[in-house]
């Protein structure tokens, strides 16, 4: 869980002035040692973190540079629901088409998780369950 709340640095080479500095000595040895193993360990962590999302997340979120940058962003995207993510929710539930160029597996996935989304915010996905702030054209 450490590489979800800190990010780590590589050790400095040159000094505040930008002077180059020796590397040679022991402490900055153990740094640099430090930081290459949280380094592997954090890659573990994004790989792991992409690994388990679906494809057309993959992309989305294989950008962030860190685990802690990832797992911010995913709790801004998935984490809390806005009153405006809810309301997006419920109309792309109550508007959603079939196309006749998907297949029957890509609209039961979308579906899917749509139904998924609204269940974890606790919300109704019947016509009786979209809050009247959320019955309008979309535009």
């Amino acid at each position: 869980m450490e590489h979800l709340t800190v990010a780590k640095f590589p050790p400095s080479d040159k000094d505040k002035d930008g002077k180059p500095i020796d590397t040679t000595p022991v402490q900055y040895q153990e740094s640099l040692q430090a930081y290459q193993d949280w380094a592997k360990k954090d890659r573990r962590a994004c790989f792991t973190m992409l690994y388990f999302m679906h494809d057309d997340l993959i992309g989305e979120f294989e950008v962030y540079p860190t685990a802690k940058d990832m797992w911010e962003q995913l709790k801004i995207r998935f984490g809390q629901t806005s009153e405006t993510r809810l309301c997006t929710l419920q109309l792309k539930w109550m508007q959603y088409k079939m196309d006749s160029s998907h297949t029957i597996a890509e609209h039961l996935r979308i579906m899917c998780g749509i139904i998924h989304d609204l269940k974890a915010t606790s919300k109704d996905i019947s016509e009786g369950g979209v809050s009247p702030e959320c019955d309008s054209d979309p535009p």
